[in-house]
């Protein structure tokens, strides 16, 4: 059975050489199945390569465990629940035995601790890695990711995240965050141990009488997750599936934070909710942009957009900002091992969890045996608890969870953030940080060819490349499972045969790839994924996307395979395009003004908005935000809009000079306010903050005059890439470099 957070699809899984099957029984029924690229669709099965797979992980379905989720390569998830845990052991041992080149161990708990307590990975990171290893799945909405409730302030002006005032007891429950509700909950205990250890003899099933608990309902189920994500579609139907095709009474709707928080924390003895990870990435959840009537609440109020705190402005993009910060707080950081012992740890269960206050209905626990209970009736109202109740995750710490120590961020200063109604935010460490002293240029050299564009690799690795080029790469994983590059090449066009030619930079070998449309001029492209899409933009305003596939036995060692797809939307030549892997998004820009939001799983149409009145000159995308920054120019000033993924606008920037290219700073959300750097036509390097758009720092090289044509951050974000149009380098870094910081390194591939 496939399983999604839409439908039960059933079917057969077949295990082939290069490919994994899974054949649909009853097709028309599987509305939820879609296309995407490299999975083959029709009306007998869906197919994916093995290559693909980068994570198999056993997973327990309905408190079964006959489950196995993969995880593959360009983000999306499968999970499979099998009949029998027999039948799960089969296909994981014969998935074992492929030769999968993309493979990561997954048994790694202690490492992943060991990286958050040493401050490598945030705690948004951390808790992520919990939730899978702990078997929750965006897959299955009954053990879906949680995530804490963090703050107890959702109302007031202000907010300052070093006061520890404003945050919840990380130590308690969400239900006894109010200490005199504790008794409450202890007494309920003490009674259903009492009728328990009365009727321990008898012979009357487990649905009758249950272990004692303190809570009959969870923090997580189906209906919290739906109860949350009403406001965006699909979850609206499937919603309304869950209520008979109503939305809830508006009063039980969500439909304010601070009423949320107070009801799950003390008002109420049987809505206690934690957070899903949405609340800390997705804003378009806090608004009801479809329109969909909710209904009027008793005080005459309509239910609409969730009703935010005063202190992120009533803006649902600038909460999720806030909240983010938030999350990776001094003092979460330094109490969240608590809140880890209560969902994922030794406060689960047994003692430990009785004296924190912290046990739930039996039938939230790995262990129920259905199929021990002979009276039919109290099968099924098991089962529907079990699909009802809400899952507790499986445990993954027996012992007390290590606390994380706070250390001083080498070189950065306390300097207030981009909105005066929150203290405490943090700006981060990238270069050009206002946290931090201006950055020095520690590098500059002139090449002869001119630089077109900077690819950032995996591994660290920055490279230039020429005007009409892109890269392709293909990784491999060295004996110190490290990312390392094992194939580099090039890809050129706007030769007068139009054919696209790849250069293999090991042995320097130039061979023709593929023949573009000879009616298509290139004007721009780029490779998806490494190597695997290869997307090429035309003056026609076509967009082509060709399918590689690495073949060593081949002397370019590419081939391409099938037929290209031709995406359709511009009415004007294409100028420029950026791909997010992150987001396996593609934005083009064209001639007219126009941006367009392709999904590179599908191969299809997003959305599409009018960015500029003239045309767009560069666009980049936020690899932490989804934002999309798209240039244009009339006369000699400049104009950058940003939206975000989903074509929001979020603002114009106007500038006195053009500007020339932009991209954006990559520090991890929560830990920074991330910036857009913009290449301006004199030379300098203009940088505005992504929260509210306002300038925050402006770096100027000793020479200046020549426009900057092309800019990028380093993976760490710890040096800048620019160069001009006379071909001149320059490497920013970060004043007073820490031990941890990179060497400036460039390695130029460009051809004349």
């Amino acid at each position: 059975m496939n399983v999604t957070v839409f439908a039960e699809t059933a079917g057969e899984l077949l295990l082939g050489e290069n490919h994994i099957h899974f054949v649909i029984e009853d097709f028309s029924s599987a509305t939820n199945i879609q296309g995407y690229a490299g999975t083959r669709l029709n009306s007998q099965h869906v197919c994916t390569s093995v290559d693909d797979l980068v994570e198999i992980h056993k997973r327990r379905y309905q408190l079964k465990d006959n489950a196995l989720e993969l995880f593959l390569l360009d983000g999306r998830t499968f999970l499979f629940a099998f009949n029998t845990q027999k039948d799960r052991k089969a296909v994981h041992e014969e998935l074992a035995r492929h030769n999968l080149p993309n493979l990561v161990d997954t048994n790694h708990l202690d490492r992943v601790q060991k990286q958050w307590l040493d401050g490598a990975i945030n705690n948004f990171e951390y808790l992520t890695q919990l939730n899978k290893m702990a078997g929750r799945s965006f897959n299955d909405l009954m053990q879906y990711p949680v995530f804490p409730f963090i703050l107890s302030q959702y109302d007031g002006e202000n907010l300052d995240l070093q006061d520890v005032k404003v945050f919840r007891d990380l130590e308690k429950p969400i239900a006894v965050q109010d200490r005199s509700k504790e008794q409450h909950y202890v007494a309920r205990y003490q009674y259903l141990k009492e009728e328990y250890d009365r009727n321990r003899g008898s012979q009357r099933p487990l649905s009758m009488v249950p272990e004692p608990y303190h809570y009959g309902s969870h923090y997580s189920n189906s209906g919290i997750v739906l109860h949350f994500l009403v406001r965006l579609p699909p979850f609206t139907m499937m919603h309304l599936k869950f209520q008979d095709n109503n939305f809830d009474i508006a009063d039980r709707t969500f439909h304010c934070l601070q009423t949320t928080w107070q009801l799950s924390s003390s008002q109420s003895t049987t809505d206690f909710k934690e957070l899903i990870p949405e609340f800390f990435f997705l804003p378009d959840m806090l608004v009801n942009e479809q329109g969909f009537e909710l209904g009027v609440r008793q005080n005459g109020e309509r239910v609409h957009h969730v009703a935010l705190p005063p202190w992120c402005r009533n803006d649902p993009r600038l909460f999720v900002l806030i909240h983010r910060q938030a999350l990776e707080s001094d003092y979460v950081t330094r109490n969240l091992h608590q809140w880890i012992d209560l969902v994922f740890g030794f406060k689960q269960k047994g003692k430990s969890a009785i004296s924190a206050v912290n046990v739930f209905h039996p039938a939230t626990y790995f262990g129920v045996n259905v199929e021990a209970i002979q009276d039919a009736t109290q099968k099924l109202a098991l089962q529907t608890m079990i699909k009802t109740y809400g899952q507790t995750p499986q445990q993954l710490f027996k012992n007390p969870h290590p606390q994380k120590s706070v250390r001083a961020t080498f070189g950065e200063r306390v300097v207030p953030g981009p909105l005066a109604e929150i203290s405490g935010l943090k700006w981060g460490t990238y270069v050009g940080s206002p946290a931090l002293q201006e950055p020095l240029v520690v590098s500059r050299h002139k090449y002869q060819t001119l630089i077109g564009s900077f690819v950032v690799l995996p591994s660290g690795d920055v490279c230039g490349i020429g005007t009409s080029e892109t890269l392709i790469y293909r990784l491999s994983k060295s004996k110190a499972k490290s990312v390392q590059v094992g194939m580099l090449a090039t890809l050129s066009w706007n030769h007068a045969d139009n054919l696209i030619r790849i250069r293999q930079q090991k042995n320097g070998t130039v061979l023709n790839l593929l023949r573009h449309d000879f009616h298509d001029k290139v004007t721009c492209g780029a490779a998806a994924g490494g190597y695997k899409l290869l997307i090429v933009c035309g003056d026609t305003g076509v967009v082509t996307v060709y399918r590689l596939a690495y073949n060593e036995r081949k002397l370019c060692e590419m081939v391409v395979c099938d037929e290209p797809v031709r995406l359709y939307g511009h009415g004007a030549a294409i100028t420029a395009l950026c791909i997010s892997d992150a987001f396996r998004i593609c934005a083009t820009v064209d001639a007219s003004g126009a941006c367009i939001v392709w999904d590179l799983n599908r191969l299809c149409y997003i959305h599409g908005y009018k960015a500029h009145r003239d045309p767009v000159l560069a666009v980049s995308i936020s690899e932490t935000l989804g934002y999309i920054a798209s240039v244009s120019y009339t006369g000699s000033v400049g104009s950058m809009a940003v939206h975000n993924i989903n074509s929001k606008h979020i603002g114009t920037i106007q500038t006195e000079i053009a500007i020339c290219c932009v991209c954006f700073s990559t520090s991890l959300e929560g830990v920074a306010i991330n910036v857009i750097a913009a290449g301006m036509q004199d030379g300098s390097i203009r940088m505005w903050n992504t929260w509210d758009l306002q300038l925050v720092r402006q770096l100027a090289p000793s020479i200046a005059g020549s426009p900057i044509t092309c800019l990028a951050f380093s993976s760490s974000a710890h040096s800048l890439y620019s160069v001009n149009s006379d071909g001149c380098l320059f490497i920013w870094q970060r004043l007073g470099k820490s031990h941890d910081q990179e060497e400036a390194a460039f390695t130029p591939l460009m051809h004349s």
